[in-house]
């Protein structure tokens, strides 16, 4: 998001939009390499549920831009289960 001006008219905002639009695209385009050249010792990481709406200026001093929302996964091979904690919650049930 980028301050917009009280007084700014819809070009003005627009023109914001379209700066910090490619400023998001550029994020997400680094967010997808590091994703496809970083793995941890599970598996890959994924990138879901992408979304990009826009956030106007509703008064002075509000910021115009854009509002991005991602799911980030990776797969989780850890063991909950272990004997060690079957005995001990098991006993307190």
């Amino acid at each position: 998001m980028k301050k917009d001006h009280f007084d700014a008219n819809a070009e003005q905002t627009n023109t914001l939009h379209d700066i910090v639009d490619l400023q998001v695209n550029a994020f997400f385009q680094r967010l997808d390499d590091w994703s496809q050249t970083s793995q941890d010792d599970v598996g890959d990481i994924s990138i879901s549920n992408i979304r990009q709406e826009p956030f106007y200026k509703e008064q002075a001093g509000v910021y115009s831009g854009w509002e991005a929302s991602f799911q980030l996964t990776t797969p989780d091979d850890y063991i909950y289960c272990t004997p060690d904690n079957i005995a001990i919650y098991a006993g307190n049930s």
